[in-house]
């Protein structure tokens, strides 16, 4: 599904008083900010609800590719990859965009619940990663067959580390 805008916004997360710096670049935690307009257009079938998981995945290469050239983090040599972000805490926010119906009736629309949707992948030296952000599911809802849920506005702040996985032919 495509997206009607997308933002991000990354930076190093700060330390705390007397923190100290982390022992390598694999150890710094980054502050990752998406939000933007997700195009759902789920539509009604029946004068009930309709349930369905919309997964919005926002451009997770676009920040990472950006610090890893301005702070030059090295990439693995020899096998390709691609960065990936573990995550350490999420706050992900999502909501209606757009609603419409042809007449009066009992249409509706709901945005019922959000949550992370984190997997697990092995990184390039072989160790098995938790919590890998992959974007976010958001459950919406759908009543009558005029009803259109046109847009999902969303919002997520991450706080994670960069690592580097093979990627497949």
């Amino acid at each position: 599904m495509p997206f009607a805008g997308q933002n991000w916004l990354i930076v190093p997360a700060p330390r705390a008083v007397n923190e100290p710096a982390p022992s390598s670049i694999s150890n710094q935690l980054w502050l990752v900010v998406f939000s933007g307009v997700f195009i759902a257009d789920v539509k009604g079938e029946s004068s009930n609800w309709e349930y369905e998981k919309v997964v919005i995945q926002p451009d997770v290469g676009g920040p990472l590719n950006l610090v890893i050239g301005r702070y030059g983090i090295p990439r693995p040599t020899g096998i390709p990859t691609l960065a990936y972000l573990q995550v350490d805490q999420w706050a992900p926010f999502a909501g209606v965009g757009a609603f419409s119906e042809s007449d009066t009736s009992s249409t509706g629309i709901a945005v019922n619940v959000w949550r992370p949707e984190l997997g697990e992948m092995v990184s390039h030296d072989g160790q098995l990663l938790r919590q890998v952000f992959k974007g976010i599911e958001v459950d919406v809802a759908v009543r009558d067959r005029k009803a259109v849920f046109h847009r999902i506005s969303y919002h997520v702040t991450l706080l994670g580390r960069i690592f580097f996985a093979r990627t497949f032919a």
